[in-house]
């Protein structure tokens, strides 16, 4: 799974495309412009995102994903750092 931002897209469906003529096995989906997205970046992420997600984010490691709930909404939320400091970005449907 790449979370991407908007300024990369063509950058980003390039790569996968390349990818994809290397021999991966990839594909490339463009979320509905109705999920919205949240980034929560610095060492207490994982703790304020924990108190609203129902599932453990403890066991989440650096660079994957997990299907949860967060608020009772279902969610996917990521482990990554924009500056190598942990963080999380929480995606949902509005």
């Amino acid at each position: 799974m790449i979370v991407r931002t908007q300024a990369r897209k063509d950058k980003d469906l390039s790569w996968i495309t390349k990818q994809k003529n290397k021999g991966f096995r990839c594909s490339y989906y463009r979320h509905q412009r109705s999920n919205g997205q949240l980034d929560i970046q610095g060492p207490l992420s994982q703790m304020i995102l924990q108190h609203i997600a129902v599932d453990d984010l403890v066991p989440l490691r650096y660079y994957h994903a997990m299907s949860t709930r967060v608020m009772s909404f279902p969610a996917i939320v990521s482990r990554s750092g924009y500056t190598a400091r942990m963080g999380l970005r929480y995606i949902c449907e509005q």
